[in-house]
């Protein structure tokens, strides 16, 4: 067994969509039903594609085999992610290769976006990975983020508070400071790669710091040792 997923599947019965090394698999059990368990085989060389489409309560995610198609719910509590890794593994196993999953930029920002705040601790920042998604060009994806708390020394502030926290992100063009204020006013700082003339990294007791050289300017952001470490190598590659 390799991925599994709780879906709903007809008539609202839950079940679970397993994904092995060479079938997916439907396993349910009715309510109040003294039957065996059910099983749905598909067979990955049977399969001929695979879909995925975010809903705002469930996640749809459809097995073609030929012209028939299944289709289960990703259950909406547990969020878009899951489903689309789901759909993402089963078609890894097809002969076709890639998921049928909607390609436009905006959806590849804001799956990158969703990656990528799963697999990092971003605590504070919520407000601003909202944000982030209009602050994006139209074909600039994020690749790294970081929870900060910015020192801005150079009087650079909107709000008037020289440290404030925010989102530090590292996208495929740039490295870009955000701030959400009470109320709609949104603070962005930017510093593209090409102004960026070396980083450092030094650790303390708890927290760590980054200074980033930039146009003249030493920008300082602190946040957790490990964290800071980890981005300035990142960013340090991304200007070399």
């Amino acid at each position: 067994m390799e991925r599994i997923l709780v879906v709903e599947y007809q008539h609202d019965d839950a079940c679970l969509l397993i994904a092995t090394n060479f079938r997916a698999m439907l396993l349910s059990d009715k309510l109040f039903s003294f039957s065996k368990v059910q099983v749905r085989d598909f067979f990955y060389d049977k399969i001929t594609g695979v879909e995925w489409a975010p809903g705002i309560f469930r996640h749809r995610i459809t097995i073609r085999i030929g012209r028939k198609k299944e289709e289960c719910y990703g259950l909406w509590r547990d969020g878009t992610y899951p489903a689309r890794k789901m759909a993402e593994h089963l078609s890894s196993k097809l002969k076709g290769g890639a998921a049928s999953i909607a390609k436009d930029a905006k959806t590849a920002k804001l799956h990158a976006i969703e990656d990528i705040s799963k697999s990092l601790s971003l605590f504070g920042c919520k407000a601003e990975l909202k944000e982030l998604p209009e602050v994006l060009e139209a074909d600039e994806i994020p690749e790294n983020m970081l929870s900060v708390e910015y020192d801005d020394r150079h009087g650079l502030q909107v709000s008037g508070a020289m440290n404030r926290h925010g989102l530090l992100v590292s996208t495929n063009r740039q490295m870009m400071f955000i701030h959400k204020h009470l109320g709609a006013k949104r603070e962005v700082h930017q510093f593209p790669y090409s102004t960026i003339d070396h980083v450092e990294c030094s650790k303390g007791l708890f927290m760590g710091e980054l200074k980033v050289y930039a146009n003249g300017l030493e920008e300082i952001f602190k946040a957790d040792n490990w964290a800071v470490e980890s981005f300035a190598q990142y960013l340090t590659h991304k200007i070399g």
